[in-house]
């Protein structure tokens, strides 16, 4: 789905899965799910889309699991007020935060690849429970996450637990509490 005038692909109140395909140059978002919509997004491109890669509205229940997403002129994945499982995506060189979540009852990040998105990896406003671990968050979007609301503390999974300066990439587990 490509060169729409609008979305790539829109999901209202359905049922769906969205699997192995090429979602790019679109108006606005590559892939817009919303309402009381359950979906599956797996192994797709999304970049290169005018608005977010992929948006995320109302009661949705997502799951994003083993896409590329890149290059998108706003966030990579932006979830406004869904349920939505994140992971082994990998999620870079976008112009927002590679992963941004607002009002989110219910989130779980896990073992994404999430760098050289140009406000940082990921950003959270108002939401209930956000789980996540096993992430890559590489220098230096790194140290423009450290100012962001969200990180309450950023752990070195090392043997010591010791934390030097951070070297060009290096994975970290991020502690988020939505207090």
């Amino acid at each position: 789905m490509f060169n729409n005038s609008l979305n790539g692909i829109g999901i209202a109140n359905s049922t769906a899965t969205i699997l192995k395909s090429s979602v790019h140059n679109n108006y606005h978002y590559g892939i817009v799910v919303e309402g009381k919509s359950q979906v599956k997004v797996q192994e797709n491109s999304i970049h290169a889309n005018q608005g977010s890669g992929m948006k995320v509205e109302r009661d949705s229940v997502v799951e994003i699991e083993k896409n590329k997403i890149y290059q998108n002129h706003e966030a990579g994945l932006f979830v406004e007020e869904g349920q939505v499982q994140i992971r082994d995506n990998q999620i870079t060189e976008n112009m927002d935060y590679g992963i941004a979540l607002e009002r989110v009852s219910k989130a779980v990040v896990e073992n994404n690849c999430v760098h050289s998105n140009t406000k940082g990896a990921i950003d959270e406003v108002d939401s209930v429970r956000v789980d996540s671990h096993k992430n890559d968050f590489s220098f230096p979007t790194l140290v423009e996450n450290r100012k962001a609301a969200i990180v309450k503390k950023w752990v070195q999974e090392t043997q010591n637990g010791s934390r030097p300066e951070a070297p060009p990439k290096m994975k970290f587990k991020q502690e988020i509490s939505a207090d």
